[in-house]
């Protein structure tokens, strides 16, 4: 849940996945098991306004402690009070 109030103006995908992975939904060592009942579904992205306390995400995991795996994602939001310029769909195209 969010600690504050305001937009989400930036989120630290690189974070983000190291959080799943300690979920158990990647890998860090080649013969590591993946957990398949894993993951992270994210309700809320960049440029959403959200309140304090509202659900960011939903973190699936078997391992009994969540504490680290959910500062890591609390710490991979950056919040603004002003809303965010979006970013373009398509930033360029090859041809």
């Amino acid at each position: 849940k969010s600690e504050k109030s305001g937009y989400i103006s930036h989120m630290n995908t690189h974070r983000i996945g190291e959080c799943a992975s300690m979920l158990g939904a990647g890998r860090t060592v080649k013969d590591q098991p993946v957990d398949a009942a894993a993951g992270i579904i994210m309700t809320e992205k960049t440029g959403d306004f959200v309140k304090r306390g509202q659900v960011l995400a939903r973190l699936y995991t078997n391992i009994p402690d969540l504490t680290d795996a959910v500062s890591l994602y609390l710490s991979a939001l950056e919040f603004s009070d002003t809303e965010p310029k979006a970013a373009p769909l398509v930033l360029g195209t090859i041809k």
